[in-house]
Order: structure tokens, then sequence, then C-alpha cells
């Protein structure tokens, strides 16, 4: 169904001129991805309401959207594939930080905190070595992944000392891991 909309999309804009013949698989790759992120974005956010999470479900998917658009990570083979992993780590993040008891909340803030910079830190060698051959532009991605993740971890460690760490920043240091373990899987499966 979506395979369908989006070549009727492209077929359309073709024909008005919008886009040029030669340009039309950039925009049928384009409009795939905007919409199976929004379908997967869209049952992300009715779950949370449901679940009556909404604002650890919007830090978790800030922290997944920040990270991951320019750190990488893997990606699914299909698109069912790729809405059965995301929502499942989704609810499982959510299920996670509803049902921690309140007063375990700051331990497993700074639980976490720790380790996604030891994560990251760990994930920045293994990508320097890897870059060393590259030329492309994964250098310039690659500093704003870096600057990205020490703006986020500035604001995680200002709310751990102003003691206002509570379930959204937990959500969201669970999106930053999950972010990071995608890029680890990512380069594991580069190397083999």
């Amino acid at each position: 169904m979506i395979d369908y909309i989006v070549k009727l999309i492209t077929l359309r804009s073709v024909q008005q001129g919008i886009v040029e013949e030669k340009n039309a698989p950039v925009i049928r790759y384009g409009l795939q991805a905007m919409i199976e992120v929004t379908i997967i974005a869209m049952s992300m956010i009715a779950i949370s309401v449901w679940l009556r999470e909404i604002p650890e479900a919007l830090a978790w998917l800030g922290a997944i959207i920040g990270c991951r658009s320019f750190g990488g990570g893997y990606h699914a083979k299909s698109f069912k594939t790729c809405y059965f992993i995301s929502v499942t780590i989704f609810i499982l993040t959510l299920v996670f930080v509803d049902m921690l008891p309140p007063m375990s909340v700051n331990s497993f803030v700074v639980l976490l905190f720790g380790g996604s910079v030891v994560l990251f830190v760990c994930l920045n060698r293994m990508s320097r070595q890897g870059r060393q051959a590259d030329t492309t532009g994964r250098s310039t991605l690659q500093k704003i992944s870096v600057t990205v993740h020490i703006s986020f971890y500035a604001f995680i460690l200002s709310m751990i000392l102003l003691q206002l760490a509570g379930t959204a920043i937990l959500a969201s240091l669970c999106g930053c891991l999950i972010s990071q373990l995608s890029v680890l899987i990512q380069l594991k499966g580069e190397n083999q």
C-alpha cells in the first residue's frame, strides 16, 4: 500500500513537471521514508496516549530522533520488521519506566547515564578507526553526532545535579542507549 501511494505521488509529480524524471527515484525514496517514519511515530504517540505516558514517549522519541539522525544505526530489511522492532522496543521502554518504583528512578538514571557515556566513548573510538579509510561526509556527521550527544549529556547531568531527573529523563536515556546499541549492531555487521 505504501509503495503504491509513493509511486502514484511520484508519477503525478513527474507528470505535472514538479519533479524531473531523473530525480524520481530520490523522491520515491524520500517519500517512502517519510511515510514509514510517520506511521511509526503516530503509532507510538497513540500508544503513549493510551498508556498515559506522553512526556516519557516524547522524551524517548526526541532522544531516538536526535541520536539516530546523525549517528546512524541498524536498519531493518523491511518496513514490517522495522515497525515491529521499533514499536516493541518503545512499548518495553514505557512499561519499564512505568513499572519502576519511584525511589529507583534516580538510581537508574545515573546507571543508564554512566552506561551511555561509556558506550558513547567506545562507539566513538570504533567509528574513528573505521573512518581512517573513509573520505565521505561521515566525518561531518560524526562531529554533529558528538555535539548532539555532548549536549544531551550536559542536559541530563544538569537534571541529575538539580535532582529533577524523573521518568521522562529515564525514558530519554533509554532512547539514547537504544540508538547507541543500534549503531553497535550496525558496526558489528559491517565488520563481518
